[in-house]
């Protein structure tokens, strides 16, 4: 990953005083009525959403928008709202000009039974199929789930409470929902809550919340498949086992494959219903997780989402600072390294709840549920959009030196020393940063342009320095560029 140093003052105009200045007004993209659990899909200027409405009953609906956000069409109904009693947590993936959304339905025959719907449009969501169901029959008691893609492959996780303690399930389709596998058995937890997945190739990966044994503290845990999901290794624990509960977990991947957890977390706070965002992240598929990071710092956020592409990383959460339900945003354009300030999305003093965030074309497109009055009707409630975009006023580019250097590292991440290659740095030496800013180590280059330098993982006392994130910086009279490196012992 590569980014390029800007000054203090430029960094700060470009991350706080253009804030508000680069978010378009929100907007109910929705139906009216109650609404929960919106997700969003974007690829180019199309952007896809889906939800729950509750308004007449709960169905799953869908949006979509063919210029980034500006206009929005008619919503779909896509779950069968006749037959069926509810309809929660829709998921929605995309394959080319294919799109698949899925849920959970409820249907009351003498007793509660339930089944994963889904619905297929072949033609970028124009037309969708009839609703269709995974499993026949319906089977006892399905609670959460979670789904994700790669290519035709579909895996869906879900958890059944058809027996005392809830099994983790897994059902997988190999060509994008016309056909799906028997459920497999992944393994058995003594209560659960949200689940979360995100797939790479062949890389899926999962994870959950809850516990192993009745009475534990809440953790949240990760499985991954190497193979499309048709093996799965063990749950190991991404946090730290401790006496303060973890939840809320949300994935994202990169176009490199590289993963962002999201969760969180009560060990700072003094609140037992609300709490802080946490973050880590993996550059192996999962193999080896970095040190935990805090980014947000009031004590007062719940539920979070996390999206990310290229350099740039987009959090989105809901906040009680005010006493209601509002959402909350921020971003790192440099993976990580710097965060902007938060930027408050909403000011209404509904309730807002369940964002989600997408982006594409370098914006950011943000989605919530919320309970406000609508201008246009009696009925209150809609899912709502608002889009980022970088502020036209300040080309970027420009505080860029034209002939900027390049840093590369191998390997990356390493675990005894790694070769940093440098171009077309007009001299300048390598300066190793921990996470935190701090300089641990200056590499000489000897003024070349063009060379390597090896660095072996060891502070300017020579002493080796602990496994995690470090940053190779070099800098010269006209230009700066950054290498993240991952050191792991």
């Amino acid at each position: 990953m590569k980014t390029h140093c800007i000054s203090i003052a430029v960094f700060v105009l470009l991350f706080s005083g253009y804030a508000s200045a680069q978010w378009t007004e929100p907007v109910r993209i929705s139906e009216p009525g109650g609404c929960w659990y919106p997700q969003i899909v974007a690829q180019g200027d199309t952007i896809h959403v889906v939800y729950t409405n509750t308004y007449g009953g709960d169905k799953i609906s869908y949006a979509r928008s063919i210029d980034g956000g500006n206009t929005w069409g008619e919503h779909v109904v896509l779950s069968d709202a006749v037959d069926t009693d509810d309809a929660f947590f829709p998921r929605i993936m995309i394959n080319g000009n294919n799109i698949i959304s899925l849920w959970m339905n409820v249907f009351s025959e003498g007793v509660i039974y339930t089944n994963i719907g889904y619905s297929i449009s072949h033609n970028g969501g124009t037309s969708w199929g009839e609703p269709n169901y995974v499993f026949n029959p319906n089977i006892e008691h399905i609670y959460h789930l979670a789904a994700t893609s790669s290519g035709q492959t579909i895996n869906i996780i879900y958890s059944d409470y058809s027996v005392e303690d809830p099994i983790f399930r897994n059902v997988r389709s190999t060509n994008f929902g016309q056909s799906w596998s028997d459920p497999e058995t992944l393994f058995i937890a003594a209560e659960t809550g949200q689940i979360d997945m995100v797939a790479h190739g062949y890389n899926f990966h999962c994870v959950w919340y809850g516990n192993f044994n009745d009475g534990d503290i809440w953790e949240t845990y990760y499985s991954r498949s190497l193979n499309s999901g048709f093996d799965w290794s063990e749950n190991i624990a991404l946090v730290d086992v401790d006496d303060y509960g973890s939840i809320w977990p949300s994935l994202s991947i990169n176009e490199s494959g590289d993963i962002i957890f999201c969760w969180t977390d009560f060990k700072y706070s003094p609140n037992w219903w609300t709490a802080d965002v946490f973050m880590k992240c993996s550059y192996d598929n999962g193999e080896t997780w970095t040190g935990e990071e805090r980014i947000t710092f009031n004590d007062m956020t719940t539920l979070s989402d996390v999206f990310w592409r290229g350099d740039s990383i987009y959090v989105v959460w809901e906040d009680e600072r005010f006493g209601n339900q509002t959402i909350y945003f921020i971003k790192s354009l440099d993976g990580g390294i710097n965060w902007s300030e938060e930027y408050r999305i909403e000011s209404e003093s509904s309730e807002s709840r369940n964002p989600a965030v997408a982006a594409s074309n370098g914006k950011a497109y943000v989605i919530w549920a919320d309970d406000r009055d609508n201008p246009d009707t009696t009925v209150g409630g809609g899912i709502y959009f608002t889009r980022w975009e970088p502020d036209v006023s300040i080309n970027e580019d420009y505080l860029l030196p034209a002939d900027t250097g390049l840093l590369t590292a191998y390997p990356n991440p390493f675990n005894s020393t790694t070769l940093i290659n440098y171009s077309n740095l007009k001299g300048g030496d390598i300066d190793i940063y921990d996470i935190s800013g701090r300089m641990v180590k200056k590499l000489h280059t000897g003024g070349g342009k063009e060379g390597s330098v090896t660095w072996d993982a060891t502070d300017a006392s020579g002493e080796k320095v602990s496994s995690g994130i470090y940053f190779a910086r070099a800098r010269s009279k006209d230009n700066c560029t950054t290498e993240k490196l991952v050191y792991l012992k």
